[in-house]
């Protein structure tokens, strides 16, 4: 099992289709090729991991890095682990915005999804990075 960590910049015009579209391809292409994970879209930012077989997701890694619709791509970590930490997740995701969603709710969620890295097991040294960037990003603002 392998895990992969990255974050990248979403290019100014990206708008929701463009995100439901990124996200339906993702939640199929991931279910069809064993990958589990977590993508985070707040602030224009993305964070996602992803876990799998190592060839597979280091394909997909390449082909995320190629896409037109975020810039700045960076691995964070890429790392082999015993088990899946988002085993039953083929590509969890929420997006945050803060135009749309009251200051309360925008609170409520940012602390209820902090709170599935305290519950999220096994922890990993990828997923601890996940988290820790997650709560970064969602603290930005």
């Amino acid at each position: 099992m392998f895990e992969l960590v990255y974050t990248s910049i979403a290019k100014k015009d990206i708008n929701k289709q463009d995100i439901t579209d990124l996200l339906q391809e993702a939640q199929s292409f991931n279910k069809e090729h064993g990958i589990t994970g977590c993508l985070l879209f707040h602030g224009n930012e993305f964070l996602q991991i992803l876990e799998g077989e190592k060839d597979t997701v280091k394909k997909l890694y390449a082909k995320i890095a190629n896409d037109k619709r975020h810039k700045h791509v960076t691995l964070i970590i890429e790392k082999e682990e015993k088990e899946r930490v988002f085993a039953d997740w083929s590509m969890a995701y929420h997006e945050l915005s803060d135009d749309e969603i009251n200051e309360l709710s925008n609170s409520h969620f940012k602390s209820a999804f902090l709170s599935l890295s305290s519950i999220a097991q096994p922890a990993t040294v990828s997923s601890k990075t996940f988290w820790i960037i997650a709560k970064l990003m969602l603290n930005k603002k």
